[in-house]
């Protein structure tokens, strides 16, 4: 099973990892090879990084999306709070816009008096997320039951 939905709640998420133990199933709340590229990077440079420096995630949907902030934003702020061993993020933040005609724009801002560094994933349609659906619904039927990440196939081209 291949999940994409976010707003979940925890009885919700709770049946969900109880069926893993029965299937194979990801859940991933954005399945754009780009994002998961985009959190893989992040992760590299907060590993190389000595400088303090601030955090903002700007994240901009479509105006029917209706978690604020949206799951992929949440999952940007999770893989910074972790890839941040040496404390040197001091303040993280999440912004969040709902405008016409926009299928999915998150940025990560890195800023200090010196530097200003940007991550950057812009959808153009919702088929890079189908694309990435696709693909692993064709990977996941041979798995063992259990929760995957998209680490799990994404990593093991």
């Amino acid at each position: 099973m291949v999940i994409g939905t976010t707003g979940f709640n925890q009885a919700e998420l709770s049946a969900i990892k109880e069926a893993s133990k029965k299937i194979p199933i990801l859940l991933a709340f954005n399945m754009s090879k780009g994002i998961f590229i985009i959190k893989k990077s992040i992760q590299d440079f907060l590993e190389s990084n000595n400088n303090k420096l601030n955090c903002t995630i700007e994240e901009v949907h479509h105006t029917e999306k209706v978690d604020s902030p949206s799951g992929t934003a949440l999952e940007l702020k999770k893989v910074i709070e972790i890839a941040d061993i040496a404390n040197n993020i001091l303040s993280l933040n999440i912004e969040s816009k709902r405008v016409e005609d926009v299928f999915g724009i998150h940025k990560v801002i890195f800023s200090s008096d010196s530097d200003y560094i940007e991550f950057k994933h812009e959808a153009l349609s919702r088929k890079v997320f189908a694309e990435g659906a696709i693909e692993i619904s064709k990977l996941i039927s041979s798995k063992s039951p259990k929760m995957y990440d998209l680490e799990d196939f994404f990593n093991a081209e």
